[in-house]
């Protein structure tokens, strides 16, 4: 009677526990690698859409990065999907084109993506207005930037992504 007892208090203790364990856990725990091949795996993105690879991409990179004048960046390999790497727009474009890059060799897609660094152009006053004000982030962030372009066609801002999302 003892032992019927203590199973009918156990297993309804550990399964509150596995189950509230489980709703704790992110589902993009693990490394960058293993998150997009999950995602892949379970049919979250299809590697031979390429709308689907662009959003995507965008949406891992701003879940590892977090915009910050000085970089906090060590490499692709060791991002996280929790947002703890501070960096700027030139590692935002990078992690974007490895991520996209990596789906793209998953699927049979024929797809490129290019980094550019370049002033915005035609808008020259902008930086001087954020300088003029002291605000340091949004005038490094607009006298020159890196984004990224697809198939020499579509442009894809990963960093302004981020700042919108």
């Amino acid at each position: 009677m003892k032992k019927i007892l203590i199973l009918l208090i156990i297993i309804p203790c550990m399964f509150i526990a596995w189950y509230c364990y489980g709703m704790n856990k992110s589902q993009y725990s693990g490394n960058i690698y293993s998150c997009i091949d999950k995602k892949i795996e379970y049919g979250h993105v299809n590697p031979n859409n390429l709308k689907e690879v662009i959003n995507f991409s965008n949406e891992i990179t701003s879940r590892a990065l977090t915009f910050s004048t000085k970089s906090e960046y060590k490499g692709f390999d060791k991002l996280s999907l929790n947002k703890e790497t501070k960096t700027h727009c030139v590692y935002y474009a990078k992690t974007y084109k490895r991520v996209f890059d990596y789906v793209i060799s998953k699927g049979e897609l024929n797809a490129t993506c290019e980094i550019k660094r370049e002033p915005i152009k035609g808008l020259g006053f902008i930086p001087k207005f954020f300088k003029t004000i002291g605000n340091t982030k949004m005038y490094n962030f607009t006298k020159d930037h890196d984004y990224c372009v697809i198939n020499d066609t579509i442009v894809v801002d990963p960093t302004i992504y981020d700042f919108l999302h």
